[in-house]
């Protein structure tokens, strides 16, 4: 199962749903059960390329809702790190146009740790 996330994710809610989906295919009618997860405020289907229908589908309700449940909590970790990513390199280009106007050497010491101690951040160390 592959998904993508847009940029535009402000948000990833709590609720999780399912939704029973009928097509036909091949003239035969086909039933499967799809995972959904609250997305910026509205319920949204999980992507999935693989399937004719581009969305996840699955046997049962049971397992759509185990899916929507995995995906919801890997999207909210996801989310959360890119925003902390956001804020550190904030961090970082204010710390250096703070160095670039700054003559104090003990001031720039300190915001050399600074910026020693954001790039480790961003290394993930």
């Amino acid at each position: 199962m592959r998904s993508e996330v847009k940029d535009d994710v402000l948000s990833i809610g709590d609720k999780v749903s399912t939704e029973e989906i009928s097509r036909y295919v091949n003239e035969e009618l086909i039933f499967f059960f799809t995972p959904k997860i609250q997305v910026n405020e509205k319920m949204v289907y999980i992507a999935d390329k693989e399937t004719d229908s581009g969305i996840v589908e699955c046997s049962d309700r049971e397992t759509a809702l185990i899916l929507a449940k995995e995906k919801r909590e890997l999207l909210k970790v996801r989310t959360s790190k890119d925003k902390t990513l956001e804020a550190v390199k904030r961090i970082k280009e204010i710390i250096n146009e703070a160095m670039d106007s700054i003559d104090n050497k003990d001031v720039l010491e300190s915001l050399e740790i600074a910026l020693e101690m954001t790039n480790k951040i961003m290394e993930g160390k």
